[in-house]
């Protein structure tokens, strides 16, 4: 877009992988636990690692303010645990046929999308069809304590590392329905499995955490005076920075949100790998130069980042990229973007900052993460993309956010008959765009451009009238991974599917199936006239006198178009 990738500002950071140099120390360490690794290949891999850092030394220009340092310094963290193909088979390739059970801590939030996420990630990292296991209990599914078997502790290493809706993993050691139960757990557990993190020279510290209650400064001090009952720790306590940190959990569900309150479940364990979230604050919205209405949220965009196994090197595609907030979080995985938008002033001419009154556009987002400028940002259409037919497989992803009808409505192209005299300053013609047809095509781009085993990931508008399992998008080339709801409001909510290529594209199947569904129009369609509608509306279409849009005979209910709204109103 007529900007240079190379033309950075002093607050360009170069993000060499710091995550990767520990993944692939870790990578290295599970390769020398499953196989004799030899003198020359370990001071080899130490060499490397030097060299990488003496890079990323070099390569880092001064900043221009402590604050600045610090802002970048958030994102920074935040770089890939495992960005490379090659790490990733080495963590596999270390990885035994038998698994052990950990227990992970999850944030809570987007309940729904907690677990595909993991299962994602354990994938990228080579575990496939990973084993997930609610706790016992009528609220278990809810809780933040799940079981997940993983062959090692490199492999859960580098998830906790990645994961956004991940708190921390856990080695089991004991639990229970009472903190008595939980003990005599612990206590059962063979010597030989906790002497190499009790003895002498260890020093450890207990972590004690309530989930959905509290604990008074006289409980927690019963609790931690009754631990030596079962932990045989004889290292020495040490707070700040310990060698070995243990865990005492306790969850309680119910009773204050809403849910009939369940009995208490106690965990113990030794933490294996915790979560640094120290990156959200830096990438918040209300920090970031450019944004507009339908700005993803960060945490969401770096989900769907994992969902799609976004990893170093790969050539990432948001079709509806508005002000770029899902590239932002490819960036920062170190993948190659691109951009495209049907509204040329998103793209093109940004807006004003209201603080400093200078021009902000996308390229100000990448400027201000020291990201790499991404490789194109195109005024194209979904329905009439410009890509060439014989362009083949490029894209390792497809991120994307297709407009709703609500908050911004959907448009595309119309083709005119007569020759274009002025291509330089014409604009072309547009015309509303239906759901149906916007995720059809989305479909159909990503089984043409996407590599065999690459995914597409995006957001589709649901309403509890409208919502059926046979209306998903679907496509011969793809296949559903996961599709997974996040309520909005009470009379719409979106999903969030995930899809993967699973063989090459056939040009006659895909016809085939088009012609198949020239008829379809998914009942979403009316979202907007469901969302708008009146408390009139809404009491005549439950007495059975039609429905919102006044479609039935007998309605005196006037249809509302919707209105287009691009992404920078």
């Amino acid at each position: 877009m007529g900007r240079s990738r190379t033309n950075l500002t002093t607050k360009q950071v170069y993000l060499a992988p710091r995550a990767e140099a520990a993944a692939a120390a870790a990578a290295a360490a599970a390769a020398a636990a499953s196989t004799t690794v030899s003198t020359d290949s370990t001071s080899a891999t130490a060499s490397a690692l030097q060299q990488l850092q003496l890079q990323e030394q070099q390569q880092q220009p001064p900043l221009t303010s402590a604050s600045d340092r610090q802002h970048l310094e958030a994102c920074y963290e935040l770089q890939d645990a495992a960005p490379s193909s090659s790490n990733s088979q080495q963590l596999s390739a270390s990885s035994s046929t038998t698994t052990q059970r950990y227990l992970v801590y999850f944030l809570h939030r987007l309940l729904d999308f907690r677990v595909p996420e993991l299962e994602a990630l354990a994938d990228m990292y080579g575990v496939p069809n990973v084993r997930c296991e609610a706790p016992p209990g009528e609220h278990g599914s809810l809780g933040p304590f799940w079981y997940v078997h993983l062959p090692n502790e490199q492999v859960a290493a580098a998830i906790v590392a990645r994961a956004v809706l991940i708190r921390g993993i856990f080695e089991l050691w004991g639990e229970g329905s009472s903190f008595e139960e939980m003990g005599a757990a612990v206590a059962a557990l063979p010597a030989a499995a906790k002497a190499p993190y009790c003895g002498p020279d260890t020093s450890f510290k207990i972590v004690l955490d309530a989930w959905g209650h509290s604990w008074s400064e006289e409980q927690q001090q019963q609790m931690i005076d009754r631990c030596p009952e079962f932990l045989p720790s004889q290292g020495r306590v040490e707070l700040r920075a310990p060698q070995q940190t243990f865990w005492l959990a306790c969850a309680r569900l119910g009773g204050a949100n809403g849910l009939p309150a369940s009995e208490p479940r106690w965990y113990f364990g030794r933490q294996v790998a915790l979560a640094d979230r120290s990156w959200v604050k830096g990438y918040a919205l209300p920090r970031r130069a450019y944004i507009g209405p339908t700005s993803m949220d960060p945490e969401v965009a770096f989900l769907m980042t994992n969902l799609a196994q976004v990893r170093r090197s790969s050539l990432v595609l948001d079709p509806y990229v508005g002000t770029g907030s899902i590239l932002i979080a490819a960036a920062a995985r170190n993948a190659h973007t691109m951009g495209c938008d049907i509204d040329v002033r998103v793209l093109k001419h940004g807006r004003k900052c209201p603080k400093s009154g200078r021009q902000v556009d996308i390229y100000s987002n990448y400027e201000q993460y020291g990201l790499q400028y991404p490789v194109g940002l195109l005024r194209m259409d979904v329905h009439t993309h410009p890509f060439r037919e014989g362009m083949g497989e490029v894209f390792s992803a497809i991120l994307g956010d297709p407009p709703y009808g609500v908050r911004a409505g959907g448009r595309k192209l119309v083709a005119k008959s007569h020759a274009i005299r002025h291509r330089s300053s014409h604009i072309p013609s547009t015309e509303p765009y239906s759901l149906t047809e916007c995720l059809a095509d989305l479909l159909e781009l990503a089984a043409v451009t996407l590599v065999t085993g690459g995914r597409l990931v995006f957001f589709m508008p649901a309403s509890p009238e409208t919502y059926k399992e046979d209306q998903l998008p679907c496509h011969p080339m793809l296949a559903t991974v996961s599709n997974v709801e996040q309520p909005l409001q009470s009379r719409y909510s979106r999903r969030l599917v995930t899809m993967v290529k699973v063989k090459p594209y056939d040009p006659v199947v895909a016809a085939q199936f088009k012609e198949s569904r020239k008829d379809f129009v998914m009942d979403i369609d009316r979202l907007h006239d469901i969302v708008y509608a009146t408390e009139q509306q809404q009491q005549q279409q439950g007495d059975g006198g039609g429905s919102v849009d006044g479609s039935s005979e007998g309605s005196s209910v006037v249809k509302v178009k919707a209105k287009y709204r691009s992404k920078m109103c």
